[in-house]
């Protein structure tokens, strides 16, 4: 949520009157992927340490989707390396298409035409 906030703050953008609606759908849909594929889950190492949270892994997903930049460049503010930005955009992707996919890629019914 931090990472999140940091980078809102830093497109200088009026969180509630600009995104309030925005951040609803964005959490929608994370929390969706997140309950869906077990990638997302924040992990911890043998050490103990914890691993990288689903928001990191899904906000590279929409930054490269959004931006069209390639994957080493969301390290910056994310500390994410490239191969595993790769692989979150790979999975955020496959888990998108199963969750939302009967539903925004059907064909129109008659409700959806008038």
């Amino acid at each position: 949520m931090i990472i999140l906030l940091k980078i809102l703050n830093s497109l200088k953008v009026n969180f509630k009157e600009d995104l309030g609606w925005v951040v609803v759908f964005f959490f929608r849909i994370t929390n969706a992927v997140e309950a869906h594929n077990p990638y997302f889950k924040q992990r911890t190492n043998a050490l103990g340490v914890l691993g990288l949270s689903y928001l990191q892994k899904v906000i590279a997903a929409h930054i490269i989707l959004a931006y069209g930049i390639p994957a080493d460049l969301t390290d910056e503010y994310l500390r994410i390396g490239e191969t595993t930005a790769i692989e979150s955009l790979k999975t955020f992707v496959k888990a998108m298409v199963e969750i939302f996919g009967d539903w925004y890629l059907r064909a129109p019914n008659e409700a959806d035409i008038c």
